[in-house]
């Protein structure tokens, strides 16, 4: 029951890391648009850098998480 249930978690949460690697493209797109909607409103452009900057950085995090999650899965 062991082995068994460890990669039913780490299945979990490597679809879970994925979904939110998704989501992050997502918001990075929602950025883009919000980039583009907004060319001469500096308080627009301002929030829309911040979207894709924050999009970016969880995306990143996402990468590495699933990287974790592939090793930790390699060693089970």
């Amino acid at each position: 029951l062991g082995p068994f249930l460890t990669t039913i978690v780490l299945n979990i949460t490597e679809a879970m890391l994925y979904i939110t690697g998704y989501v992050s493209l997502g918001f990075i797109i929602w950025g883009g648009f919000k980039f583009m909607l907004n060319g001469d409103n500096a308080a627009g452009v301002t929030s829309a850098r911040k979207t894709i900057l924050n999009a970016v950085i969880g995306l990143i995090i996402s990468i590495f998480a699933i990287a974790i999650v592939n090793v930790i899965s390699g060693i089970f």
